[in-house]
């Protein structure tokens, strides 16, 4: 077999193109700080960088979901002790208003009181927490008092 001038010069220009573009690769590389450019170059990498991404995302999410519990927790006990305190009052107001010395002005006047409470006992359930109430049961969306 005979090897011309031609076939040396085009093996030579295809070694210094493949080296040019090896080298471009390279700065690519160490340019981008990756290990590899394509996707394609590991898949086996690729598919467990996907799964940490996807791993990280949940992760991201649980803890969201975990703020809200909280919130949603925090926000509930509050109110609950708020009903609390509430129906207490309401209750001493009624053995208050159950003595037989009050006249009948004082009586209006435990009343009054009573109804202002029942307004606070209503606005109270219908506390929300980031727009959804909280004692609204399944239907959050819709004011339950």
């Amino acid at each position: 077999m005979r090897i011309t001038n031609q076939w040396i010069v085009n093996s030579f220009v295809n070694q210094v193109n493949r080296n040019n573009s090896a080298l471009s690769d390279m700065q690519i590389r160490v340019s981008s700080g990756k290990k590899y450019i394509r996707a394609s170059e590991s898949p086996v990498d690729n598919a467990l960088a996907m799964q940490n991404k996807v791993e990280v995302n949940e992760n991201t999410q649980f803890i969201r979901n975990i703020d809200h519990a909280k919130d949603w927790y925090n926000n509930t006990d509050s109110a609950l002790t708020t009903i609390e305190s509430t129906m207490q009052r309401i209750r001493d107001l009624a053995v208050q208003g159950a003595n037989d010395t009050l006249v009948q002005e004082d009586r209006d006047a435990i009343a009054m009181e009573i109804d202002e409470l029942m307004l606070h006992l209503i606005d109270v359930g219908n506390t929300q927490v980031a727009g959804e109430y909280i004692f609204a049961g399944h239907n959050v969306t819709s004011k339950p008092f």
